[in-house]
């Protein structure tokens, strides 16, 4: 056999990686695609073959790594595979609504139960298609509506159109009302969530409404189109205060599980876990987790002890205790076991290892790793790693080097080598991937190979796929795919087997409306055994037909195959018939119903035709807003063999009490394998405690509180309505009031003169100004009493002596009097009280009135030009104000009185007063 070289290989080809034949004793293979399509708020289904490569039997549990917020639909049970069996699996996902438009990558893994360490794994690749569609609802908007007053909406807009869009924004009354938007328009990235605010001003004149109705419109450029109405009404009377203190959240738990066979067996495991940032910009987190006792074999619900804390920063991260230590793809992806692992970021470069010991497996291996990473231009980097692993029957110490490359936007280019350091060019390793995406058309190509003895995660395997898919339009795609996997390469027949499988795939995908999509496929597949007396040799060839339509309250996926198989070591051939159909119904929040089949005929793997039919049901409800109920029911029947028969029964009910601790109770029935009356049930009841351990303040926001009382009685008032800035908030029946999570700036307070009652003021000048500070809690009284009122007249009076005007006559010195009360108009009255004041202009007659004045004391001053020779009598005037008083004041104005000197012949000097 001609042997290539992976040196070579990478520099001619461009290839990536997928899941092969690890050093373990389980195989994981694609049965169906390996790459599928899928609309958001859709189902996506395929099936996985596993095989037992081991010489005894193993009981296998199934772990579905998937896309955050993905649901799995199909859960498993652990199974047992007899030594050399395979069986297939359904894997059976939902894609939220919101997921952006891209590929995504979900791994099906299967390890031993008693041996977790035995584990193989496959990449499962989904492209989830361009979707159009907005979303908006109401956040908050005020109760209570003041006429002459603004008032303001928040909305949010959600786009989950899976592709930029821009939304423009506009507001309508059902009244005569000015409704403006802020911002009007936005440009919003695909799943993000931005908040809209509508501005209402009402006039002045209008009266308190309970019935006027905002209509709120979202138009984006595809045309899609959404809109909210709002009904103002009164501002709560309460409003919730949120803790202005950073917790990092644990949970702590105890669980009783019991499983009974042939006979019963219990025990009690704990938890101990938390999760969290450590400061408010969340650059430094914390997570850690203490399970045990190791109680795996008292319940299925229960797992191995394990025990770890984990740190991580900007600039590295430290793992003590049990985990996945993953290195790369080509020497480890995955294996538990207990050790250390850190790392160390400085700018472009990156340093880090682990050391670990595997867990429950004999041998037991014990792996030391390093590696450095480099970062050059933007999105490229050159990753240099080591493996020595010891105890196991493939061990070494391995070298790798990787590099990633962006060449271009939208494309990345990844392409690693590995060889044992002993034995160099015999037993290497090399992967390389191409992705690419375009708004035309998006290509991904994979491949790995393996030597016979490469000592990493892989070994004696090769791997090619490729998938294309080409958008003609927002509506219609076409797509190809082709997969092809060697294993066995020397054809050793000490082996089980020597796979070559082939797969094929081409089709359309054509999209009706927005939430209705056609799907057609031709799909070719083939596995040979190239053994001298294989175990397997079938082809397939086959057309899929798919219908999927997402409504309100319903989705609805089908998907239908037909074609014929040919089972080449009986030389036979057959049709084969594959049906799936789920339906899925969501009549409100927190309530899904969902009902589901699977149904194929085939001669694939024996002489008669195979029959399977898989069905299900689960629903989720929310009972109670503290009540939450799970019911699953699945059924895997064979027509012809009993020992495929397996049924899955299990309930779930969580109830969260009003301090927050949680009660969980789940209970699974599962007729045992190869039997019919054997049944295995197993319950577990588990009681959640949530710990909030404060670590410190809220920076980003502060808090302001505070009480509305009558001065005069000392009663709280309640439903009084206080503004700060553009926030309101109404005050309960002990007169309290709170504004929680206000960012750090200056605010505004003031209390609505519409609600205190007629003639009434607070005793403190408004608007207060506050300063909210980052983690701070501030508290403010306002008092409200009666207010008073001050009116006068300035005007000119007589003086206490009569006024003397001179006249020279004769040598004779006459007098007048002037004694008319004569008001003086357009002058500016001031009052003033410490940093307040309010000014007045006098009419025709002088006079000046002040109403809702503050009780107290004020100072009256007078500004403006007095008649010539004419002075106040008094510049300032001090006046007491009580609550509810009305006084009247005069202002004296008073002609100044003057001396004159006169001189008469001879020196004689006389001095007179004049006005």
């Amino acid at each position: 056999m001609m042997k290539i070289g992976c040196s070579h290989i990478l520099m001619a080809m461009a290839l990536l990686t997928a899941s092969a034949v690890a050093q373990n004793r389980v195989e994981v293979r694609p049965a169906g695609e390996d790459y599928l399509e899928a609309d958001p708020r859709s189902t996506v289904t395929t099936l996985v073959r596993v095989r037992n490569l081991w010489d005894r039997d193993l009981e296998l549990v199934t772990e579905v790594i998937m896309p955050e917020g993905w649901k799995l639909i199909t859960q498993e049970a652990p199974y047992t595979l007899n030594s050399q069996e395979s069986d297939l699996r359904l894997l059976s996902l939902y894609i939220p609504q919101n997921v952006p438009a891209g590929d995504y990558q979900v791994v099906y893994r299967v390890r031993g139960r008693e041996y977790p360490s035995i584990s193989d794994q496959t990449p499962i690749r989904v492209h989830v298609l361009r979707h159009s569609q907005l979303v908006l609802g109401l956040i908050s908007s005020p109760k209570y509506a003041i006429a002459g007053e603004p008032c303001e909406l928040i909305y949010y807009v959600s786009n989950q159109s899976n592709e930029p869009e821009t939304v423009d924004f506009k507001a309508e009354s059902s009244l005569p009302l000015n409704c403006t938007v802020d911002p009007s328009r936005l440009r919003m990235e695909p799943g993000e969530t931005q908040q809209v605010t509508v501005h209402v001003n009402s006039d002045q004149n209008l009266a308190k409404t309970t019935g006027h109705r905002i209509h709120f419109h979202a138009v984006s450029e595809s045309e899609e189109s959404e809109s909210h109405v709002t009904v103002l009404k009164i501002l709560p009377v309460n409003q919730r205060e949120e803790d202005r203190y950073r917790r990092f959240p644990v949970k702590m738990s105890l669980a009783w599980g019991m499983q009974s066979q042939d006979q019963a067996r219990s025990g009690f495991q704990g938890n101990l876990a938390g999760q969290g940032a450590l400061d408010d910009a969340g650059r430094n987190h914390l997570q850690f987790g203490l399970r045990g006792p190791d109680a795996f074999e008292k319940s299925m619900y229960f797992e191995h002890d394990a025990y770890f804390v984990s740190y991580n920063s900007k600039w590295g991260g430290l793992h003590i205790g049990d985990r996945n230590f993953t290195l790369s793809p080509l020497l480890e992806q995955y294996r538990f076991g207990r050790g250390v692992e850190g790392s160390i970021h400085t700018g472009r470069f990156q340093l880090g290892g682990y050391a670990h010991r595997t867990r429950w497996m004999a041998p037991r291996e014990t792996q030391l790793a390093a590696f450095t990473s480099f970062r050059y231009m933007k999105d490229n980097t050159i990753t240099v790693r080591y493996l020595e692993k010891e105890g196991r029957e493939r061990e070494g110490r391995m070298l790798d080097v990787e590099t990633v490359l962006s060449p271009w936007s939208h494309t990345v280019v990844e392409a690693e080598y590995s060889r044992p350091m002993k034995n160099m060019g015999e037993d290497e390793a090399c992967r390389f991937t191409l992705s690419t995406r375009h708004s035309l058309f998006s290509y991904h190509m994979q491949f790995i190979r393996a030597g016979r003895d490469f000592p990493g995660y892989y070994h004696d395997t090769r791997y090619i796929t490729n998938n294309l898919s080409l958008y003609f339009s927002k509506r219609m795609q076409l797509n190809a795919a082709y997969r092809q996997e060697k294993q066995n390469f020397d054809v050793d027949t000490t082996r089980y087997s020597a796979p070559y499988t082939e797969y094929a795939q081409a089709g359309i995908r054509y999209s009706l409306t927005a939430r209705t999509s056609l799907t057609a496929n031709w799909i070719y597949q083939s596995r040979e055994d190239r053994l001298p007396e294989p175990n397997f040799h079938y082809r397939e060839n086959s057309v899929r037909l798919g219908l999927g339509r997402a409504m309100n309250l319903f989705s609805v996926n089908l998907l239908g195959e037909y074609g014929r198989t040919q089972n080449r070591i009986t030389d036979r051939s057959a049709s084969m018939a594959k049906i799936t159909g789920s339906l899925q119904y969501r009549p409100a929040p927190g309530q899904s119903y969902r009902a589901y089949t699977y149904y194929t005929a085939n001669n694939r793997y024996s002489r008669k035709r195979e029959n399977s039919l898989i069905f299900g049901f689960n629903m989720n409800v929310q009972l109670a807003s503290a009540l939450r109920f799970y019911f699953n029911f699945q059924n895997n029947y064979s027509r012809e063999e009993y020992y495929r028969n397996r049924n899955l029964l299990e309930t779930r009910l969580n109830y969260t009490l009003p301090f927050g601790h949680e009660v969980s109770l789940r209970a699974r029935h599962t007729l045992i394998r190869h039997t019919l009356d054997r049944s295995e049930t197993s319950v577990l009841a588990e009681y959640t405690v949530p710990l909030g351990i404060r670590t410190g303040t809220k920076k980003s926001m502060g808090f302001v509180c505070g009480y509305v009382i009558d001065a005069e009685s000392g009663k709280p008032m309640d439903r009084i309505v206080v503004h700060m800035n553009g926030s309101s908030a109404a005050t309960n029946a002990q007169g309290y009031f709170v504004f929680p999570a206000l960012e750090p700036r200056s605010y505004y307070l003031r209390i609505d003169p519409t609600r205190v009652g007629f003639n009434r003021v607070t005793v403190q000048k408004t608007p207060m100004e506050i300063h909210v500070q980052g983690g701070s809690r501030q508290t403010v009284e306002l008092a409200v009493t009666r207010s008073a009122s001050l009116s006068g007249r300035v005007a000119i009076f007589p003086a206490e002596t009569k006024s003397v005007i001179p006249k020279m006559d004769a040598g004779h010195i006459t007098t007048g009097s002037v004694d008319t009360v004569q008001g003086i108009p357009n002058v500016i009255v001031e009052l003033r009280r410490e940093d307040e004041f309010i000014r007045w202009v006098t009419d025709r007659e002088g006079k000046f009135n002040f109403d809702e004045l503050r009780p107290g004391t004020w100072h009256l001053r007078i500004f403006g030009a007095l008649p010539e020779n004419y002075r106040l009598e008094n510049d300032i005037i001090e006046v007491e104000l009580k609550p509810g008083e009305r006084k009247t004041v005069s202002v004296r104005v008073v002609e100044q009185i003057r001396r004159i000197r006169m001189f008469r012949e001879g020196g004689m000097l006389t001095e007179v007063s004049a006005r």
